[in-house]
């Protein structure tokens, strides 16, 4: 009784309820409470906790249960201009749950393929400057035998020159 007359009160001064504070306090409130019991349910599906872990998750699940059903809640959802049915609410988590742990699962698919795809690019940068740098050395080698080879060539074509003239 006395919350009802504290709400008629509060919203008879002249604010409308989504400029009211005490009403988006207590939406935030049951937000976050909403937010946990999601994400606990989540954190469950996932799987791969630790006995201890499990046990704090279904802990937290079961006091977040019985604040959907507390005189509490009702005095929450009471300055909201809708009712939300815990049952309803409980019913509707475990399928957001899912639905983020997917997302979850996408991004980190996502991630996982951009980091393989950076990954492909350097190692094929760093195999095409491997190659340009042998390229390289091996010009560089041939241009350092240019000049003797041809060296040898002037001094094979002087003694075949020599020797022809000779036999002539």
């Amino acid at each position: 009784m006395n919350k009802r007359r504290y709400i008629v009160v509060s919203h008879s001064c002249g604010t409308s309820a989504k400029d009211d504070p005490y009403t988006e306090l207590a939406a935030a409130v049951l937000m976050q409470a909403v937010d946990d019991y999601i994400e606990v349910l989540k954190k469950l599906l996932k799987g791969g906790l630790a006995k201890s872990e499990i046990r704090d998750c279904e802990i937290l699940k079961k006091e977040l249960e019985r604040f959907f059903y507390s005189q509490e809640y009702e005095f929450y959802t009471a300055f909201l201009s809708t009712e939300i049915d815990p049952q309803a609410l409980i019913k509707h988590c475990p399928i957001r749950a899912k639905e983020r742990l997917e997302e979850e699962k996408k991004k980190e698919e996502e991630k996982a393929k951009k980091a393989a795809e950076k990954a492909a690019e350097k190692a094929a940068k760093e195999q095409a400057e491997k190659a340009v740098k042998e390229h390289q050395k091996q010009a560089e080698k041939e241009a350092k035998e240019q000049p003797e080879n041809n060296k040898q060539a002037e001094t094979q074509e002087k003694a075949d020159k020599a020797e022809s003239e000779e036999s002539i």
